[in-house]
Order: structure tokens, then C-alpha cells, then sequence
């Protein structure tokens, strides 16, 4: 059985489009747990017309806003009876086969742990069609091009340190194994914007995923969505979750050179985060240790430009 979450926040314009695409998939065998988290729309209004549907097993409503999407996750993997767990973000929609194709891709391979899908990106404003290559390059690669391609540890290496390829949780289904991701998932609770690219490294690091070459899922992208709502805190985030990274790198004895190139990116790509944030000289020195590049990256990149944006901003 796949146990399907969905979380919702003052998205009630969008709840029955989301929630009439999972109750209209193909593959049946699902229940579905609904999660408010104390929106002052009139969400809860259209929750309760679904709370007694034969596939709806909770419908837990917050009095107090949690202040975090993955304490909701959480609550609902606690509450979750299924093997499988869909995140369907309350704000997005789904073709009608997309569990059926993503439990066939699983079934063929007991080794997966996870799969996700391509995702159309829509600006919610106009409501015109961003579309999956400009929002992720990576999938133009030729070897993103054929039917499905396994996520493994080379994925690992050589991608998902340059941006969250897993763009949306709504695209993704993952076995119920707490031992593969509760460590990350607690973590992600502290984190405003990116804790969803930290949790699926739970999954990528392990290299037991597929990616499906097929658009299933539609994901809006709008004013009241957390990725745009504070870059400085963003940028801040990312760089903790990529010395988090270089750790499973250094665990896993992989090579460094492509996350490198990224992690230096993402030192120089937000000045509100040098300025206020100084990189964080000692977690770099600390976590990555590096005693050949360090030094020369340090004295002759991260050193002056501080100072440069300290005297000059």
C-alpha cells in the first residue's frame, strides 16, 4: 500500500484539483492522510467534503501554525501504515497514472528506494508554462534522455551538489524506511527553504533511485512559495547542507573535484549571505579539511573577497 501525505497551507483554490488527481489515479491501493497546518483560508472548508472518502484515513488539523513544511512530513510518515510514501504538496496536481508508473518502475527492482518523475513548472501568476528544461538543464544530457535512468552514485558525485534536481516532492515516491531518512528528515526541520534538498540526499547518497523520463507531475510556482521568499536565507542553507554533503562524499570515498566547483558557486552567488554570514570560515576549515585546495582557495578567493565586501558594500 502507498500511503499518500498531503500538506497543506492556505492553498485551499488549489485543493481540489490536488486532491481529485490522487483520489483519480489508476493504481488504487493507497490511503490518503490530509494535514492542515492552521491556514486562515477556507482550506479547512474544503477539506472536510473529503474527510469521509473511503481512501481517506486522517485529516489532522493544526490550531497553531508549525512554522515548518517537515515537521508536517513528519507527522504524516508517523501516521503513514503504507510501505510507500507519496508527498503530494497541496498546491500541485497529477496525471491520473503517475502512481501506477512509479510502483511499476519499484516492483521491477526491489533494490529502489526511491523514484521520481519529470515535473512541468507553471508561474502561477499567469499561469503561463516555465517547462521542465529551463527549470532543470540537467535534463536535456543525452543520458537523461532515454526512457529512465538510474540515480546512482555518480549522480551523486558529479549532480545533485549543483541544485535540487528533485525539484518537487509531489514528483516523488520513496519506501517507508525511517532508517534511510529520519536522520535527515529532523534535520530538515531547522531549515526555512532547502530542508527538501537535504532530505532526498537521504536517498540519492545511497544510489538506489530512478529517475522517469515522463512528465506526471505539475508543480506551481508562485508568490507563496518558500523557495522565493528569502535568498539570503537560502544561500545560507545551502552552504550547510553542502558541508553536510562533502561528509557523505568523504564517507563514501568519492571524488570531490565536481562538488568543489559548487561549493565555491555557492559561496560567491548571494552577497547578503557573505556579508552577514562571513562563509563561516571555521565550518569550512573544520568540514572540509582540505589540505591540498583549502589553503589556496581560502587565501586566494574567500579571504579577499570578504574583505572586499567588507570594505567596499
Amino acid at each position: 500500500m502507498i500511503s499518500v501525505i498531503v500538506p497543506n497551507y492556505n492553498h485551499a483554490k488549489f485543493l481540489e484539483q490536488r486532491l481529485d488527481s490522487i483520489l483519480n489515479q489508476t493504481y488504487q491501493d493507497f490511503e490518503v492522510i490530509i494535514l492542515d497546518d492552521a491556514s486562515t483560508d477556507n482550506s479547512v472548508e474544503i477539506l472536510n467534503k473529503y474527510s469521509n472518502h473511503e481512501k481517506v484515513t486522517h485529516l489532522v488539523l493544526n490550531e497553531k501554525n508549525s512554522g515548518s513544511p517537515f515537521k508536517q512530513w513528519k507527522k504524516g510518515i508517523d501516521l503513514a501504515k503504507g510501505d510507500f510514501i507519496w508527498i503530494a504538496e497541496s498546491d500541485d496536481w497529477s496525471n491520473v497514472n503517475f502512481l501506477n508508473s512509479c510502483i511499476e518502475t519499484i516492483k521491477n527492482d526491489t533494490q529502489i528506494e526511491f523514484v521520481f518523475c519529470k515535473s512541468k513548472i507553471y508561474n502561477n501568476t499567469d499561469h503561463t508554462e516555465i517547462g521542465i528544461e529551463a527549470w532543470m538543464p540537467l535534463y536535456k544530457k543525452e543520458q537523461f534522455l532515454g526512457i529512465s535512468r538510474a540515480i546512482d552514485l555518480e549522480f551523486l558525485e558529479k549532480y545533485y551538489h549543483q541544485m535540487n534536481y528533485i525539484s518537487n516532492a509531489s514528483a516523488v515516491l520513496f519506501r517507508n524506511d525511517p532508517q534511510i531518512f529520519e536522520r535527515y528528515l529532523l534535520m530538515a526541520q531547522s531549515y526555512k527553504l532547502t530542508g527538501d534538498w537535504l532530505f532526498w540526499l537521504s536517498f540519492v547518497m545511497r544510489g538506489k533511485g530512478r529517475f522517469i523520463n515522463e512528465v506526471l507531475n505539475h508543480n506551481r510556482l508562485h508568490h507563496g512559495t518558500a523557495r522565493n521568499l528569502n535568498k539570503a536565507v537560502e544561500k545560507k542553507e545551502v552552504i550547510e547542507f553542502l558541508l553536510e554533503y562533502y561528509k557523505v562524499l568523504e564517507r563514501l570515498k568519492l571524488p570531490k573535484g565536481q562538488f568543489m566547483l559548487s561549493f565555491v558557486k555557492w559561496c560567491f552567488k548571494s552577497e547578503p549571505y557573505l556579508n552577514t554570514y562571513s562563509i563561516n570560515i571555521k565550518n569550512v576549515k573544520l568540514y572540509l579539511n582540505i589540505k591540498n585546495i583549502y589553503t589556496p582557495l581560502y587565501f586566494l578567493i574567500i579571504l579577499p573577497w570578504t574583505i572586499y565586501r567588507s570594505c567596499f558594500r
